[in-house]
Formats: C-alpha cells, structure tokens, sequence
C-alpha cells in the first residue's frame, strides 16, 4: 500500500473506492484517519454486499449479475445495478 500524501480523513470515518489515476486502477481504503492506494490487480467489490458479489463473480457472474445475486442476500444493496468498464487489465486471469 501508498500512502497518498497529504489525504486525511476523519479517524472514525469507513471508506473505499476504486480510483484511476494516471491510467492505473487503484483500490483507496483509509486507515487510522490516512488513506492509502494499492493497485487494483483483481475484481473489487464494495459496499454491504460486497462478499456476496465477489463470491458470485469467483463463480463465473458478470459484475452486473453478482450485484443482483448480493442483492437477495444484504437487505442494504438495492437499487438500479449500472456496470462501467474501467480497465481491460482488471480481468480475472
């Protein structure tokens, strides 16, 4: 993990996102009130359901389907799925 320079969050706060920078796809978590980057070498689920979705896309689903399979096991995922295809490289191989 980077650390991103000068970044800094609230101590108690949780947060993730998946960031392009520079044309490379990051994973951005924060810790301890910093945050930090690592590249994003393998598909990326966050949120409530996010265990449900990677199982579903380690089986075989499409990012689009293991959002819909997640959605019938965390009461806190719903809503309109929307997929963005962000890098080629974040196959799985």
């Amino acid at each position: 993990m980077t650390y991103i320079s000068g970044a800094s969050v609230d101590k108690d706060s949780d947060c993730a996102a998946l960031v392009i920078d520079k044309g490379m796809v990051y994973f951005v978590s924060d810790e301890e009130g910093k945050l930090f980057k690592c590249p994003a070498k393998q598909p990326y689920s966050i949120g409530s359901g996010s265990k449900h979705a990677i199982t579903a896309m380690d089986m075989g689903a499409t990012a689009s389907e293991a959002v819909k399979i997640a959605m019938k096991r965390d009461a806190s995922t719903g809503g309109k799925v929307r997929t963005y295809k962000v890098a080629p490289s974040l196959k799985a191989h």
